[in-house]
């Protein structure tokens, strides 16, 4: 009982460390103003790198504590395992992204090709993506879980913040898609802000649904 009632605060934690790219506005200001992803302030080129990778490491580690401790309260919801199943591979891909850095930074280097691109002119495809690809998937998933979650509790907060929380994902993903297609600074720059605001969303996200879950094992 002791631990469940720690979901709450290790969700919180895991969403400040999950958002750490707000700290890029004292160590990386630069790539931030220039609309660069999150991804880019823990390239091996960048300042303070390490950083990034320490947070993002400590970040699955958090959800991977979370994910044990819903795993153990094993709720007769048919879509619990889903739950904790999701949040343990959130956990691992943020690990995974962060041993597998952007060996460089796009948005500041002219020459470095390390984003996705599908042109003519140009095909990329770091390693850092198949671990981003993950993470992605689950962003889009456990909010969808979570809208599911809140018509089984009967809640309009959760419902309403899932589909939000599902909708920032899919446009940062469609602005994604656009700067994949594209060399364009306005694509890459609205790629980059429809990230951050997705990420802050789905901090949001995680403390609501954790202290919803937290009040369920409780009982």
């Amino acid at each position: 009982m002791l631990k469940s009632k720690k979901i709450f605060l290790i969700s919180i934690v895991a969403s400040l460390f999950l958002n750490n790219w707000l700290l890029g506005l004292i160590f990386n200001r630069g790539l931030l103003l220039h609309g660069g992803s999150v991804s880019e302030l823990s390239a091996l080129t960048m300042p303070h790198g390490w950083i990034f990778r320490f947070l993002d490491v400590a970040t699955g580690i958090l959800l991977g504590a979370a994910s044990f401790i819903l795993y153990k309260a094993n709720n007769q919801w048919s879509y619990w395992p889903w739950i904790y199943r999701l949040t343990f591979l959130l956990g691992l891909a943020s690990i995974v992204d962060a041993l597998l850095p952007l060996p460089c930074s796009s948005t500041m280097d002219a020459d470095c090709s390390a984003p996705v691109k599908f042109n003519f002119h140009e095909i990329s495809f770091p390693h850092h993506l198949y671990s981003s690809v993950v993470i992605g998937t689950c962003f889009l998933l456990l909010p969808a879980v979570g809208y599911y979650y809140g018509r089984y509790r009967d809640s309009w907060v959760l419902k309403v913040s899932s589909l939000v929380t599902f909708a920032l994902t899919i446009i940062f993903l469609g602005c994604l898609l656009a700067d994949s297609l594209s060399s364009g600074a306005l694509a890459e720059k609205l790629a980059g802000y429809s990230q951050d605001i997705q990420m802050l969303a789905f901090g949001t996200w995680l403390c609501l649904m954790a202290w919803f879950l937290q009040r369920t094992i409780e009982k």
